[in-house]
């Protein structure tokens, strides 16, 4: 009965029936329509929510999830290319962006001196206006009082780096699983102990020079990895 009723609210959201962001009707309702349990109708919205179809918002209700981004693992691009490669508007809202002494183990991923000034960026990162993502980095470059004092809430942070000269060649990316803390989950618009994605990049520019240490957070629910993978052949 859970399987059947699965599919049923899928046909309904392939149809238009609810599109991204439609509430969907309450378990309640399910019950009442279907003439089924409770308990068929929480296990079906329960997959459902599992498999990235549904999306449970704390107090809320359940909604129909957006597609989910899908950044591909090949290529060193910003969150601006990614999103206009989507056909999606890619924006931000600049949290921060100030000159920092570089925190110690910063200053090791950078090969710099503890102290150093660096710039220093945060911004909430949206796509299509809702929020997705919140990137910060740690830039030990020439010019840093120039970068922090343009504009970054719209454009591309690796565009202003060419500006000044630096120019990102090469990255070195980590990505894990966790769960948002209380910060995040404001600005991201989550439920208590929501699963998110966390990334942490060190880009070089063509002499070897680490420049830049980026550390995102991006909504479970939104966001995905991708990358394609070929078979070593043996000699």
């Amino acid at each position: 009965m859970y399987v059947r009723l699965k599919e049923t609210i899928r046909a309904g959201i392939d149809a238009g029936e609810w599109k991204a962001g439609d509430t969907i009707p309450s378990e309640r309702e399910i019950c009442a329509a279907y003439g089924i349990s409770r308990m068929t109708a929480r296990q079906a919205i329960g997959d459902l929510v599992h498999e990235g179809v549904l999306t449970r918002r704390q107090g809320r209700g359940t909604f129909v999830a957006h597609p989910k981004i899908a950044q591909r693992l090949r290529y060193l691009t910003g969150f601006t290319q990614d999103m206009a490669a989507r056909g999606l508007v890619g924006t931000s809202t600049l949290l921060n962006a100030s000159l920092a002494a570089a925190p110690d183990d910063v200053a090791r991923e950078l090969g710099v001196r503890a102290g150093r000034a660096l710039a220093y960026v945060e911004r909430l990162r949206l796509a299509n206006g809702a929020p997705v993502g919140i990137e910060r980095a740690w830039l030990a470059i020439s010019g840093a009082e120039k970068l922090i004092a343009s504009d970054l809430s719209t454009g591309s942070l690796y565009e202003r780096l060419a500006e000044l000269g630096h120019h990102p060649v090469r990255a070195e990316q980590e990505i894990s699983a966790s769960l948002a803390n209380e910060r995040e989950t404001e600005l991201l618009g989550l439920g208590p102990g929501a699963p998110v994605l966390r990334t942490k990049r060190r880009s070089f520019d063509d002499a070897g020079r680490a420049i830049e240490l980026a550390e995102a957070v991006y909504r479970g629910d939104a966001y995905a990895f991708t990358s394609e993978l070929i078979a070593k052949t043996e000699a």
